[in-house]
């Protein structure tokens, strides 16, 4: 059975003095919002790769830019793993799966469903392929009661660089944040023109 290390032996001095750092991967989106947190993420991440060495790691596709960052984490840096992402758990009625979902009031949780509706517009109007219109779906989510907007993007999957066109030529993938009542939000949808 394989037992992880300590903490005291992972980190001798109780914390890295050396950090992997994600550049602009992880200055954007959710690291605009927690700046580090995403070199944190990275610096845990890189030293179980380095001292493991495991064949596969999985990651919740709910955190995509985490998931883009260890992707690139791993190409950058070659290490022998394969980064297998696992596909968002939905609630019945759409909204992502989570722990912070706990802390929403019921009038909390049935005002955040406009973030799974919104990505699933965007989904929709790539698959249909129709001009995305993201300043109309913001201002919409701006407009939602009890909900405050922290951010809705088209970014390209590998690289979180904004797509710069309306209409979703190649997979791209649509992520957002929003923040309802004491919880912050975040969620995405894969973006496939057929």
């Amino acid at each position: 059975m394989f037992l992880p290390p300590s903490v005291e032996e992972t980190y001798p001095d109780s914390h890295p003095i050396l950090w992997v750092r994600t550049g602009e991967m992880g200055s954007k989106l959710e690291g605009a919002s927690r700046p580090g947190h995403l070199d944190g993420v990275a610096t845990v991440v890189a030293k179980p790769f380095n001292l493991i060495r495991p064949e596969r790691a999985y990651f919740g596709q709910k955190d995509a830019q985490q998931v883009a960052i260890i992707r690139r984490l791993v190409s950058d840096l070659n290490f022998p793993v394969e980064i297998c992402s696992v596909p968002i758990i939905r609630a019945k009625d759409g909204l992502a799966e989570s722990s912070r979902n706990q802390r929403l009031s019921e009038a909390n949780r049935k005002d955040a469903l406009v973030l799974p509706r919104a990505l699933q517009e965007l989904a929709q109007r790539c698959a249909n392929h129709e001009p995305l219109n993201l300043d109309g779906i913001r201002d919409s989510l701006r407009q939602s009661p009890g909900v405050e907007l922290d951010h809705v993007e088209v970014v390209d999957a590998a690289t979180l660089n904004p797509i710069s066109t309306n209409i979703v030529e190649a997979p791209a993938i649509a992520v957002a944040a929003i923040r309802v009542g004491p919880v912050r939000l975040i969620d995405n949808i894969e973006l496939n023109p057929s």
